[in-house]
């Protein structure tokens, strides 16, 4: 009897699963980005206050091989309980550059809570758009991709515990345009007979190289398929695995 895959290895026969999925983690924190962001700029633009503060310091950080150069000025201010703050503020590089430590410049910060500020004017909108926008095409083409293809995954796995099982035949061998970590996937097209006799021809999933060199043209291998849909099926391979 073969034993039955996890749930990865069934995974592994889709492209499409694997693709979306990956598309899928990167896009959801992008839009999770941008979604506080804009948060926080709701709360400024609706609950803020304004005052002035004395710029402290200007810092340049320079470039990096992961991050790009960025400009930021340390200022200080009271708030109205006559509480000292200090805040720091990224700026573009014009911005940084017109400001000179000790010159006046104007900060706004959340009523009750001063210490949220920033410089006045250095709204983070433009961000937040582009958070989301990357987010939302890169989670939505994933999530399209991922949840299709766990279709196929569902009706995987039910063919393999539930399908009716026959020979099919091994009638190509073939190198897929699919590599994972460099490696090309490869897949078996078989042919099988159903319960009344007629002849289907499917797919495997994908295959290591080392997998598809096990099969040759004319190999017999067990099959699963749906008898109410004889054309649905899958390659189980060889007996006793």
């Amino acid at each position: 009897m073969n034993r039955e895959p996890s749930l990865f290895s069934f995974a592994l026969r889709s492209f499409w699963v694997l693709f979306g999925g990956i598309w899928l983690i990167v896009g959801v924190p992008f839009v999770l980005a941008g979604a506080w962001t804009v948060w926080k700029e709701t709360r400024f633009w609706s609950q803020s206050e304004r005052t002035r503060a004395v710029v402290l310091r200007k810092d340049l950080h320079r470039a990096t091989s992961t991050e790009s150069t960025s400009y930021s000025v340390t200022y200080r201010f009271t708030s109205p309980a006559g509480e000292t703050i200090s805040g720091v503020t990224d700026l573009d590089f014009g911005d940084w550059e017109r400001l000179r430590e000790q010159d006046s410049v104007d900060v706004e910060y959340l009523r009750g809570d001063p210490h949220a500020n920033r410089i006045g004017g250095s709204s983070e909108w433009f961000s937040a758009l582009i958070f989301m926008g990357m987010g939302g095409a890169f989670a939505g083409v994933g999530g399209v991709l991922f949840f299709r293809d766990l279709r196929k995954i569902s009706l995987m796995r039910q063919l393999w515990r539930k399908g009716t099982t026959t020979q099919g035949t091994v009638i190509a061998i073939e190198e897929t345009n699919v590599s994972f970590n460099r490696v090309p996937r490869w897949r078996v097209r078989y042919e099988y007979r159903d319960h009344v006799g007629q002849t289907h021809e499917g797919c495997s999933g994908y295959m290591s190289p080392s997998e598809a060199a096990s099969w040759q043209v004319s190999d017999t291998g067990v099959v699963r398929y749906d008898p109410r849909y004889p054309e649905r099926s899958i390659w189980v391979g060889k007996e006793g695995l």
